[in-house]
């Protein structure tokens, strides 16, 4: 979806007039573009819903994950994509609210994740194999425990992001 959603940019940011090169975007845009390819990601995970629905801490931590998605689209599209030359000029607080806003509510997930989903004493699995999706004898698909340390290290990298 990230990478789609990249493409229609580079397609409308080269087929304007005003522009006599193609778009190149700072690094800033990029670290931003790959936090929301990131969050695409821990979605995917999050598809299964057996990793949260019985914990409101990791219901919260699926809100975190919503809510710094949409912020990210929301600074993506509000200028046209190409936030990242006039987004500072236009609504200059933005921006800096984002940031802030979404590194203090990953933070939050970055914590509370791993600790629901790993440490026993809030019901979570510490170690794979006792995880019992995990089996080599069933089909070799992407075990509970394999799904929650995915979402913690993409949390992980977001938070750094």
């Amino acid at each position: 979806m990230a990478s789609v959603l990249y493409a229609m940019e580079v397609a409308w940011v080269c087929a304007r007039p005003s522009n006599i090169r193609c778009f190149v975007p700072t690094t800033q845009g990029l670290i931003r573009r790959l936090e929301n390819a990131v969050a695409c990601a821990i979605f995917g995970f999050l598809t299964n819903t057996e990793l949260y629905k019985d914990q409101p801490a990791l219901i919260w931590c699926v809100v975190v994950y919503s809510i710094c998605f949409i912020l990210g689209t929301v600074g993506y599209f509000v200028n046209g994509c190409d936030y990242d030359r006039r987004l500072p000029t236009l609504y200059p607080g933005f921006l800096v609210g984002q940031t802030v806003l979404s590194s203090l509510l990953y933070t939050t997930a970055v914590v509370l994740w791993p600790l629901y989903q790993f440490d026993e004493n809030f019901g979570g699995q510490p170690q794979r194999s006792n995880d019992m999706t995990c089996d080599a004898e069933l089909p070799p698909t992407l075990c509970v425990w394999d799904q929650r340390l995915a979402v913690a290290i993409l949390t992980a990298m977001n938070l750094l992001g």
